[in-house]
């Protein structure tokens, strides 16, 4: 029992560690407004032992004004962008845009943006700094639940990427149909630092969900994973809808051993 408790403990300080560090890039999806339900959206950034001096900014785009906070160690502050939302958030879909983050720090953080926690549809994506970064990428995702017709903004499935350098050559393949493309057809697309690309589902029925989808770049880049307001409803019951997501991992990072924990 000690043996394996020593294990579990090895395994959550190296999962911890490997969310810290001092450059993070992100993608921020776009959540359907229906309700409200992407809003506020804010950054979660914490401190460790040392005190860090933290700078969130949009490379891409000139007329965003950088934040910058000062973190104590041990401290957590919190970055509240809603203002910025239509600014922030990757959309529309099939279109190059200048929405990517990026925060730097003095020493090592943690991070994580949050949607709309005090309401519905809520959702943390945890950023995953230099494990967030490669050039070959496998899209997961789940395919048992669709997205609500429920609302009047159409939820979807959705991936989303940011260049961290210039001239980046992207090629995707999706293994369903998203807006602007066919199903096992590739395409190529160039990013510069800092810019962003959505490839969005164009159906909302599970078996079109965009898992397989395969992502190769020649610089590194950042890919988040968006299913929003999935429909609970049809296997579970009631009124369920909520959104789902993640910051995901390069082919380079994956494993083939995993423990899960209940959330």
């Amino acid at each position: 029992m000690k043996k394996l408790l020593f294990l579990v403990i090895l395994f959550f300080a190296k999962y911890t560690f490997a969310q810290t560090d001092t450059a993070f890039w992100f993608a921020a999806p776009d959540v359907s407004s229906s309700n409200s339900y992407d809003r506020p959206i804010v950054f979660r950034i914490s401190s460790y032992q040392f005190s860090s001096t933290v700078v969130l900014s949009q490379p891409a785009n000139a007329t965003f004004t950088p934040i910058t906070i000062n973190l104590t160690p041990f401290s957590t502050q919190t970055i509240n962008v809603t203002s910025q939302l239509a600014n922030i958030e990757c959309q529309p879909a099939n279109v190059i845009q200048n929405r990517g983050i990026k925060i730097t720090a003095t020493n090592k953080i943690g991070v994580y943006y949050e949607v709309n926690e005090a309401a519905p549809n809520p959702e943390i994506f945890s950023l995953k700094g230099k494990n967030a970064l490669g050039t070959q990428f496998y899209i997961s995702s789940q395919n048992l639940l669709r997205n609500s017709s429920f609302y009047p903004v159409t939820p979807l499935s959705s991936f989303n990427i940011v260049a961290s350098e210039d001239n980046t050559l992207i090629t995707i393949t999706p293994t369903k149909n998203i807006v602007g493309h066919s199903a096992n057809i590739p395409f190529t697309i160039i990013l510069h630092k800092g810019q962003t690309y959505s490839a969005e589902a164009s159906s909302q029925l599970a078996n079109q969900h965009l898992d397989g989808s395969s992502i190769l770049s020649t610089k590194p880049i950042a890919i988040t994973l968006e299913d929003d307001l999935l429909e609970g409803g049809d296997l579970y019951g009631g009124l369920c809808h909520d959104l789902a997501g993640d910051q995901t991992v390069p082919f380079t990072s994956l494993g083939t051993e995993y423990i899960a924990i209940r959330s």
